[in-house]
C-alpha cells in the first residue's frame, strides 16, 4: 500500500549544519497555535536536507522564523528524532 504525501505547515525553530546539509526543524502551525515538532528529513545516509531541498522559488532559502509549507511523504520516527517526517523532492513554499 502507498503512502500518500501530506503537507505539513510549520514554523522554521531550527537551521543547523549537518553534514553536507542543514537539519531544519520546527513546530507545527495549525490555526493560531502550535503543535508537535517537525523535522523534514531525506533520503540522504545522514538525512540530512540540501540547499537545493531548502531553497525557495524565489531563490532564497529557509530562515529561522519562517513559516513554511513543505511536502511530506511519511513519518520516519528515529531512535531519538520521534519527529522526522520523509521529505519530498519539491521545494518548500514561504507562507510569511
Amino acid at each position: 500500500m502507498a503512502t500518500e504525501p501530506y503537507v505539513k505547515k510549520l514554523l522554521c525553530l531550527a537551521n543547523s549544519r549537518k553534514m553536507s546539509g542543514r537539519c531544519v526543524a520546527g513546530k507545527e502551525v495549525s490555526g493560531s497555535s502550535f503543535g508537535a515538532w517537525i523535522r523534514p528529513v531525506s533520503a540522504r545516509q545522514h538525512q540530512e536536507i540540501s540547499v537545493s531541498d531548502r531553497r525557495y522559488k524565489d531563490g532564497h532559502t529557509v530562515s529561522l522564523l519562517d513559516i513554511v509549507s513543505i511536502p511530506l511523504l511519511a513519518a520516519q520516527p528515529g531512535t531519538y528524532q520521534s519527529e522526522n517526517h520523509r521529505k519530498l523532492p519539491t521545494r518548500a513554499a514561504l507562507l510569511k
